[in-house]
């Protein structure tokens, strides 16, 4: 079979084929970033850390996950972990704000939206909880975490000394991050391995109800939902066959059997293969159908990346991997996804950093890298062309491996705009035959290009273009790409 497709490509290049007429489906996915540090790169080697609002804000980032932003945890905001009593969680004398207002004042006045993640950063062990042979007060802690977006939101404990925030900013709250990391999947039996959870997954059952009921209660119009789950299953690189983590389907199951007032449910992912997260978000949508069948429950990713501390992120094969599983994401349904992480040095364990930008190649400024490239790419179609068309492709054997997101413009100053992108880790092509039909052939004519980042170009170069008449309608664009590349075609209607 990979002969023959081999064949075919000598011969021809590969087709895509998009129908400029047929009925669209709004984009509806909303995309951030995760950031210890609001909307900046962190300091490093004396040098500041940049700010990328500007870049942020030009690709479509709207939303900053306040994940690893220790200022914002419970038991800084809150300084009284043993939750005894001694301190009332409703007494707005018991919580210290400066730190945490002045890291929330960064996103909002950036202009960002919170993505609010609730519990502890990767700083406090155990989710900053008693140790795991002692009981905790399970009220206590819902009533800080309850009253941690009170104060965001309405600026409760502003008059003893918190910043007065009433503009309610937060609209989604995650219950907890990766209860299941650092652990075997037999919590109920083994308790006390998490590292952001150190009780069993029954216990974290009645902390996420309990806490979602309060939220909902305090403002039913919250997004609240859990709990970014590190595996979403086993695991597949299991030696031997593990039960499913109870952090993720039984737990998706247990909730929807209390009939808890979820909203969305969380996960992760750190793989190169693109049709994992396909995969992944068609199990997960069955679930939550399944457990509850009166309501959507939407699906997040609010980590992801290529890779983990990897030198992938600097090629051309790691700007496929983020293009097409933002396309894969888009294309079966999950409703929000954060990039983790904006940038960081990680002590410069590795030579250039680690995230969407590269802080450490120049101390003081943010780096694009091919795949922050790719991200603007991605984020160009998804605001001037948000209304996606079903693409075609040959050769659907590669389809893990080649992905096409395409949209034309959207209401009726959009018809006359057409972009589409092309994501290729894996082809036996080395060019492409775009072909579009339904297009609009009284008389004008339609101006086209094509910018590539692959391994000769880092930075969006342009590789083909020109103006075609359609006829009957159709017209054939073809233009190199060899794998592995993200390529950006743009098409729109000019004056006859």
């Amino acid at each position: 079979m990979l002969l023959v497709t081999a064949l075919a490509c000598a011969a021809k290049a590969k087709e895509i084929s998009v129908d400029f007429g047929a009925t669209a489906t709004a984009l509806d996915f909303v995309w951030g970033v995760d950031s210890a540090r609001g909307p900046r790169c962190g300091d490093y080697d004396g040098h500041p850390g940049a700010d990328v609002s500007d870049a942020l804000h030009a690709m479509g980032s709207t939303l900053i996950r306040t994940h690893d932003a220790d200022a914002i945890d419970w038991p800084l905001v809150y300084p009284h972990p043993a939750l005894d009593g001694k301190h009332p969680t409703d007494d707005p004398s018991s919580y210290e704000w400066a730190a945490a207002d002045a890291y929330f004042e960064s996103l909002v006045g950036g202009g960002f939206e919170p993505y609010m993640r609730l519990g502890t950063s990767y700083g406090q062990l155990a989710g900053g909880l008693p140790s795991a042979g002692a009981p905790y007060n399970r009220s206590a802690l819902v009533d800080v975490l309850l009253h941690t977006v009170m104060h965001f939101n309405d600026g409760w404990g502003a008059a003893a000394g918190g910043a007065n925030f009433t503009f309610g900013a937060v609209r989604f709250v995650e219950l907890w991050n990766e209860p299941d990391t650092t652990c075997s999947f037999d919590l109920v039996a083994a308790p006390g391995c998490g590292r952001f959870w150190n009780r069993s997954a029954a216990d974290f059952y009645d902390l996420v109800d309990d806490a979602a009921r309060a939220l909902k209660r305090y403002d039913p119009t919250l997004r609240v939902g859990a709990c970014g789950v590190a595996v979403y299953n086993q695991g597949e690189s299991a030696a031997a066959p593990l039960g499913d983590n109870p952090f993720a389907f039984p737990l998706i199951a247990e909730l929807g059997r209390r009939g808890t007032p979820l909203d969305f449910f969380s996960w992760h992912g750190y793989v190169d293969r693109p049709q994992w997260y396909a995969d992944a978000a068609g199990r997960l949508r069955a679930a939550l159908d399944a457990a509850w069948p009166a309501r959507t429950v939407a699906s997040h990713v609010t980590e992801f990346f290529p890779c983990v501390l990897c030198s992938m992120q600097d090629t051309a094969t790691g700007a496929a991997s983020l293009a097409a599983s933002l396309t894969k994401m888009v294309q079966s349904g999950v409703a929000v996804a954060t990039m983790y992480p904006l940038c960081d040095n990680n002590g410069n364990r590795t030579t250039r950093g680690w995230g969407l930008f590269d802080e450490v190649s120049v101390p003081g400024a943010a780096t694009w890298r091919p795949l922050t490239h790719a991200v603007a790419l991605f984020g160009e179609l998804a605001q001037t062309a948000p209304a996606l068309l079903p693409a075609t492709a040959s050769l659907p054997e590669e389809a893990p491996f080649f992905t096409v997101l395409a949209g034309r413009g959207a209401g009726a100053a959009g018809g006359g705009v057409l972009k589409a992108l092309v994501a290729a880790q894996k082809s036996s092509c080395d060019s492409v035959d775009f072909a579009v039909s339904g297009l609009d052939s009284g008389g004008a004519a339609w101006q086209w290009s094509v910018v590539v980042v692959n391994g000769t170009h880092t930075t969006p170069s342009a590789i083909a273009g020109g103006v075609a008449q359609p006829v009957d309608g159709a017209l054939t664009m073809r233009f190199p790409l060899a794998a592995p590349a993200v390529a950006l075609l743009r098409l729109r209607k000019v004056a006859a």
